[in-house]
């Protein structure tokens, strides 16, 4: 497996969903960035009949390839992740979910809009 260095996270838009066993989930959508750190956090994806809903995958334990990032959740539970409508915003509350979902460290955000999260 040729792992590469990232330069641009956002150069990996497009690039093809892994499980951890390499089944393909889908194709990355956008990356959201936690707002007071500008660290990449999540990987949102086109999921549903005709592909009109994001979800959201957490990029913490992530490998990166050439031409595929293979996360560290199963098909399994990114397919019950919450989702959002594909032109909707992930609010306040929803973020706060998607960490729980995941079991991930939460912190309120200390921005005035609530959100934590940003697409960049």
């Amino acid at each position: 497996m040729a792992l590469v260095e990232i330069e641009n996270i956002r150069d990996w838009r497009g690039q093809s969903v892994l499980d951890p066993a390499g089944e393909y989930l889908s194709k990355v959508e956008d990356f959201y960035f936690d707002s007071e750190t500008d660290e990449p956090l999540f990987a949102s994806m086109k999921v549903g009949m005709l592909g009109r809903r994001l979800t959201f995958v957490p990029l913490k334990g992530a490998v990166f390839g050439r031409d595929y990032i293979k996360i560290s959740h199963t098909k399994e539970k990114v397919k019950d992740a919450p989702t959002i409508e594909h032109d909707g915003e992930l609010s306040a509350e929803q973020e706060a979910g998607l960490h729980r979902y995941y079991a991930l460290d939460y912190t309120p955000p200390s921005t005035q809009s609530g959100r934590r999260l940003a697409r960049h």
